[in-house]
């Protein structure tokens, strides 16, 4: 893990207005790829509502000037299945500080451990930044979903 300073943990409801700040500070470039009409932010907010299933959810959080930020977004879509699918952003501002990948083998380690397969992820074809996490995270390109985003998948090896 690469930042000491930041916490991985589960989504809790005293976190909406962590989730709220997050979202209503997300640029153009990570709405384009992450939050398109507001389809995640919308999504998450269920959880606080009692309405969001099948999702496994965490925040990273780092201490900033007294306050805790959040910092990222992790989450496994259809989290009951054996391959679930994977959900990830990083607050605009803190890209390059390698939270993607401290968050992606957070969940890879949680999936081991819960007797998962392996993870699939789809994101934008220009989402240059991403592929490239995805790929130095051990995922593989399988080609383009119906959706016309890259399908990527990390299949993990039995014993």
């Amino acid at each position: 893990m690469y930042n000491t300073d930041m916490t991985i943990r589960p989504i809790t409801m005293n976190d909406r207005p962590l989730v709220e700040d997050f979202f209503a500070v997300m640029g153009e470039y990570s709405s384009s790829f992450f939050n398109v009409n507001r389809g995640n932010e919308k999504r998450i907010l269920k959880f606080f509502d009692g309405t969001l299933e099948n999702h496994v959810v965490w925040i990273a959080t780092k201490e900033v000037e007294g306050k805790e930020l959040m910092v990222g977004l992790v989450f496994l879509y259809h989290a009951h299945l054996l391959v679930p699918e994977l959900g990830i952003a990083v607050r605009d501002g803190y890209h390059g500080q390698h939270i993607g990948t401290d968050m992606i083998n957070f969940v890879k380690e949680y999936t081991h451990k819960t007797g998962c397969g392996g993870m699939t992820l789809i994101t934008a074809q220009t989402n240059f930044k991403g592929q490239r996490l995805y790929e130095h995270c051990g995922f593989q390109r399988q080609g383009v979903h119906t959706s016309g985003e890259f399908y990527y998948t990390l299949f993990y090896e039995r014993g």
